[in-house]
């Protein structure tokens, strides 16, 4: 399952964003989907409390990063441009968002 989520994460929207004529977007989102896990992964490293012997240490702002980068990226990148209602075409976007926990 992490073979195919993982790459697929990265990788799924910048394509999507490409393939609707929009590389800037996709460089965005790719970028986003590197950095936001990151930063909130070093933040926990830095904030957190776990044992680091400990059986169990989730990084919570590794999830958090993953979860904010998908939020701005369909928030702030899905948007078709305003050209497009010129040309009288209407644009209806829709989304999903899951999330999925294992132990």
């Amino acid at each position: 399952m992490l073979l195919v989520g993982i790459p697929g994460y990265f990788v799924a929207n910048p394509a999507l964003h490409v393939a609707r004529g929009h590389p800037g977007r996709a460089a965005i989102s790719l970028g986003m989907r590197v950095v936001l896990p990151a930063v909130g992964l070093l933040v926990d490293r830095r904030l957190s409390a776990c044992d680091r012997e400990a059986p169990v240490c989730i990084p919570w702002g590794l999830g958090v990063g993953l979860l904010l980068a998908t939020i701005f990226d369909a928030a702030a990148l899905g948007s078709e441009s305003d050209q497009s209602a010129k040309a009288g075409v209407t644009v209806t976007i829709g989304g999903t968002l899951g999330a999925v926990l294992k132990f």
